[in-house]
């Protein structure tokens, strides 16, 4: 797996990898750059995703060969408010192409602590909403 939106990063993982990933659009912590909106996160993808799809062309490889990945990295809303918002979040990401998502374990964003309501939201998604997700990619062919 290579994780970066660059240039250089997605021609490497075009020529090498198994699996890319990304933090969605999301500036880094620490970059100086706030968070930005969903909808300009997903579209900042869906550029990537043109992007490794155009390495891969180059280099004479099936795009589809490669894994794409996203780590959920600043999300607002709040992922686990309720699985119509998580349910959104993935679609989203999906319609650009992303096919795996990784998600941290829900906790306030300041203090780290554990939310019990969110806990028990990630359950309910988990049993009932990701189960859905997952038949409706394989239901439906990847463009």
């Amino acid at each position: 797996m290579i994780a970066g939106d660059g240039p250089r990063l997605l021609d490497l993982a075009a020529r090498r990898a198994d699996a890319w990933n990304t933090l969605g659009g999301q500036p880094m912590r620490g970059s100086g750059r706030p968070s930005v909106s969903l909808q300009e996160a997903v579209a900042t993808t869906g550029q990537h995703v043109a992007g490794l799809v155009e390495s891969c062309e180059r280099v004479g490889r099936d795009p589809d060969a490669i894994r794409r990945t996203l780590l959920a990295y600043r999300v607002s809303p709040d992922l686990f408010s309720s699985a119509d918002t998580f349910a959104d979040y993935v679609g989203r990401y999906r319609e650009v192409g992303v096919d795996e998502f990784v998600f941290y374990w829900p906790t306030d964003p300041e203090t780290f602590e554990r939310v019990p309501k969110y806990e028990q939201a990630l359950e309910r998604i988990a049993s009932e909403t990701i189960p859905t997700l997952r038949a409706s990619a394989v239901s439906s062919p990847q463009n």
